[in-house]
């Protein structure tokens, strides 16, 4: 909301909301609310930089076929793919770096086709790995997944599909040396800083460019380096920006296919001087002064920080 001409609102000046003025979603009605408007304090700051959960985005998944490995005989047939639970140990992005390695059958005696097929699956959560051994038999996709389904922690944590698969399919083997690993996915994190005066703009990395209230796209702006320093905007990472009314509260959303790169409780950050312009006018600076003076800031968490 913009006021222009006389209508500037003071120190003390009291705002009410009648009940019913906004509607949400849902069609609750806000209640009657009222509001002193507080006097500017001397002293520009950040107060805070609180992050919320973490949301996946798209699972990342892991595709094994006729590609991922050697095979001992008939080339398999089909694809087996793994996907990622959403509330899983697998859920950030690229999986949490999780992979997928299979052993083939090691001395393979000359009647390996007619054996019943036999595989032992392990996940094993410290090595980020699911682990497959070929102990008989030509196991193909489709006897793999039923042995991975069967695992506890898998099943907890991951999904399988299979396609394409036909009867006598060929076995599947093992994986190429240091397994296959998932790609994809990505997490998503909200982050408030909150300002003790209203901000006017984030100021890009070099404290020269303004970049308008008006912007969704965090850029290259001060603020958003301190407060995701890993983050590389020119390949996967993104992160957007929102000013809350009253907007000395500023929104960002960090999306990444890493989740090593999100911002999270604890972090220590040390935010720039000229990270962010308010409304304060002198002779010198008409439209307001990068004030916000330097210094280390943690990360404090709170659940009712959205995503979007």
């Amino acid at each position: 909301m913009t006021l222009s001409g006389s209508a500037v609102l003071e120190a003390g000046d009291v705002i009410t909301v009648p009940r019913g003025t906004f509607v949400d979603k849902s069609t609750r009605e806000n209640p009657r609310e009222r509001h002193v408007v507080p006097a500017r304090s001397a002293d520009f700051r950040i107060e805070s930089v609180v992050v919320g959960d973490t949301e996946t985005n798209n699972p990342a998944t892991v595709t094994l076929s006729a590609a991922s490995g050697t095979q001992l005989s008939a080339t398999p047939t089909g694809t087996l793919t793994i996907s990622a639970r959403r509330d899983g140990i697998a859920s950030g992005g690229q999986g949490n770096d999780w992979r997928i390695y299979g052993a083939p059958l090691q001395k393979p005696p000359d009647d390996v086709s007619d054996q019943d097929p036999e595989i032992d699956v392990q996940v094993v959560e410290r090595n980020r790995l699911i682990r497959y051994e070929i102990k008989a038999g030509e196991p193909s996709f489709d006897d793999l997944a039923e042995e991975l389904t069967a695992e506890p922690l898998f099943a907890a944590n991951f999904t399988v599909e299979t396609a394409g698969v036909t009867d006598g399919g060929g076995t599947i083997g093992g994986t190429r040396v240091g397994g296959v690993k998932f790609s994809g996915g990505g997490t998503t994190v909200g982050v408030r800083v909150r300002f003790s005066d209203p901000v006017q703009a984030l100021l890009k990395a070099n404290g020269t460019d303004v970049l308008e209230t008006t912007a969704t796209d965090c850029g290259d702006t001060a603020l958003r380096r301190a407060i995701a320093l890993r983050f590389d905007t020119a390949k996967e990472d993104g992160c957007t920006l929102h000013f809350i009314a009253p907007d000395r509260i500023v929104h960002m959303t960090f999306d990444s296919m890493s989740t090593a790169r999100l911002p999270a409780p604890g972090d220590l950050l040390f935010i720039d001087g000229n990270a962010v312009r308010d409304y304060r006018v002198t002779t010198d600076t008409p439209n307001g002064t990068p004030n916000v003076p330097q210094g280390w800031l943690t990360v404090r968490y709170d659940t009712d920080v959205p995503v979007d």
